[in-house]
């Protein structure tokens, strides 16, 4: 574990994850970790929640944007999953909906953001956790909640 650190020290920002943006900005290995689990938890029982309250579509991208939050080791390869959780969340919406889309683009175009500018890392996962929450909102989970 040590030695992943030690390795991946200029090269943090390329994980869109949390533990991805904590290590980039200077955090330790143990805070890592806890903002990581902190993250985890209510991630995975929220993607739990839409897959038994929300449509089947909602619920699948949900879990692929879940995915990304709750996953501490996922690269900027990995990032085509959110490209399929942005598409099916825009499925749901009424073409109406516009505040929504340009949240959805901003998703979508914040990693290609943080790989021409590395010091811009934490935007991804800000994108990824107001994407999350626009698919919940989506979901049912009341206004009042978020």
């Amino acid at each position: 574990r040590q030695r992943f650190s030690a390795e991946m020290g200029p090269y943090w920002y390329l994980m869109p994850t949390v533990e991805g943006t904590w290590r980039g900005l200077g955090g330790s290995d143990r805070g890592a970790h806890i903002a990581q689990l902190m993250v985890a938890i209510p991630v995975a029982g929220l993607v739990w929640w839409l897959f038994r309250r929300a449509s089947y579509t909602i619920a699948l991208a949900g879990m692929l944007v879940g995915a990304f939050l709750v996953t501490p080791h996922a690269f900027v390869y990995d990032l085509p999953l959110m490209a399929a959780a942005i598409l099916l969340y825009l499925r749901t919406l009424p073409s109406s909906d516009t505040p929504s889309y340009g949240a959805a683009l901003l998703a979508g175009i914040a990693p290609a953001v943080v790989l021409a500018t590395p010091s811009l890392a934490p935007l991804a996962v800000i994108a990824h956790a107001i994407l999350f929450l626009m698919i919940l909102r989506t979901g049912g989970l009341s206004k009042s909640v978020l």
